[in-house]
């Protein structure tokens, strides 16, 4: 917690002021927080009961005064030039939303996650399948900076208060699917760290929600958007056979025999994207017919992403529309 709030404190864009919400926490984080807001007026508490993730964003946007709002999670950190530079971004562009890559960071270990060296201006159709895809921006929220414009009152709860997981990601879908333009480039400023309890971790049942949110997001896409359905179709179709893989660890025969079947609703179209890479392609199959291999291949890759990852490579995904 210290960590994130001093990376906040040490940035080179100092215009700022910095909403903290204490979600019930019953560890040390409601002291720290204090403490910097002891020493810096930028920096305001506000406390309420447990309620999750996304009640504790939509309080912390409802406090929020300024023309910008950007996100940190308590147990990461960012880059000093982070807000400087999606700043510039989105003024340079005139788009409403600016994202950068990110390092992720899992104990001592860390690689950076980069498939894209140029900037890109994306909207429409595009903007919403890259969204989805892996490997370039995704839906969390701590990489990317937004104008408040895209907090309209009108549209409060701004996250869905109903689910627990890729409630960010609904939120990136229905303002891109609106219109809104996104600037992105792949340096990366924002330290993303795995941690083994995370939300991001969790493999009970309340991992299913987002099933739900895959089903949101399907009814999101515009018509018309056929490359950005054909994703939303796929990751669907994915995210069931995870589930299902992570349901028989648990031998929750019921979860697994649903998810088996939601996971081949979508599976022709998962094999025949190509901007779905082979081994994903792989990782779903045996995923779905052989969970024993899945995880030992999971393994394998991670433990090869970490020592092998830091490369920046070229993806044509982003090269068709660059205005």
């Amino acid at each position: 917690m210290a960590r994130c709030l001093e990376s906040i404190r040490r940035q080179t864009y100092q215009n700022w002021e910095a909403v903290l919400v204490d979600d019930g926490s019953i560890d040390s984080s409601p002291l720290i927080c204090q403490r910097y807001v002891n020493q810096d007026k930028r920096f305001v508490l506000i406390s309420q009961k447990h309620s999750g993730v996304s009640c504790a964003r939509n309080a912390g946007v409802k406090k929020a005064a300024g023309d910008y709002i950007a996100f940190v999670d308590a147990d990461d950190y960012a880059e000093p030039q982070m807000l400087e530079k999606l700043y510039a971004w989105i003024g340079e562009s005139g788009a409403e939303i600016s994202a950068c890559g990110y390092y992720v960071e899992k104990g001592q270990r860390n690689f950076v996650a980069a498939k894209q060296t140029q900037k890109v201006l994306l909207h429409g159709d595009k903007a919403i399948a890259i969204a989805m895809h892996r490997f370039f921006y995704q839906g969390f929220l701590w990489n990317k900076l937004f104008c408040i414009r895209m907090f309209a009152p009108e549209d409060e709860p701004w996250f869905s208060e109903q689910l627990t997981v890729c409630e960010d990601l609904c939120f990136l879908i229905n303002r891109l699917a609106q219109g809104a333009r996104l600037v992105y480039h792949v340096e990366p400023l924002y330290h993303y760290c795995l941690q083994p309890d995370s939300l991001t971790g969790m493999t009970a049942p309340g991992r299913m929600s987002e099933l739900d949110a895959r089903r949101k997001i399907l009814t999101m896409i515009p018509e018309g958007a056929s490359e950005s359905l054909r994703m939303a179709q796929c990751k669907y179709s994915e995210a069931a056979a995870n589930l299902q893989y992570n349901a028989l660890s648990r031998k929750d025969k019921g979860q697994v025999e649903y998810c088996r079947a939601e996971a081949v609703r979508y599976a022709k179209a998962y094999y025949q994207n190509p901007q779905i890479g082979r081994l994903e392609k792989g990782m779903f199959f045996l995923k779905y017919h052989a969970p024993t291999v899945a995880a030992w291949m999971n393994a394998l890759y991670f433990r090869c992403g970490f020592f092998f990852g830091t490369k920046k490579r070229d993806v044509p995904l982003l090269e068709k529309q660059t205005n």
